[in-house]
């Protein structure tokens, strides 16, 4: 099984994230798909939770009117 590594930055696409010194190649069959997916899944969940959080400290999160 191949070691925990942090996921290479979503700004590194393409051809930038074969450069990328941090990426490491890991075979199909070496991976388990549901956690990955679970993992991502709780990322997704919590930059949401970060931005909703964000938007309510400036005012602009659901239920709150705007200032005038």
């Amino acid at each position: 099984m191949a070691s925990k590594q942090s996921s290479p930055s979503l700004a590194a696409t393409g051809p930038a994230l074969l450069l990328n010194k941090n990426f490491r190649y890991v075979p199909a069959c070496a991976t388990d798909i549901r956690k990955t997916f679970k993992r991502v899944q709780r990322e997704m969940e919590r930059q949401r939770q970060t931005d909703q959080h964000e938007l309510a400290l400036d005012g602009e999160g659901p239920g709150c009117s705007p200032q005038r």
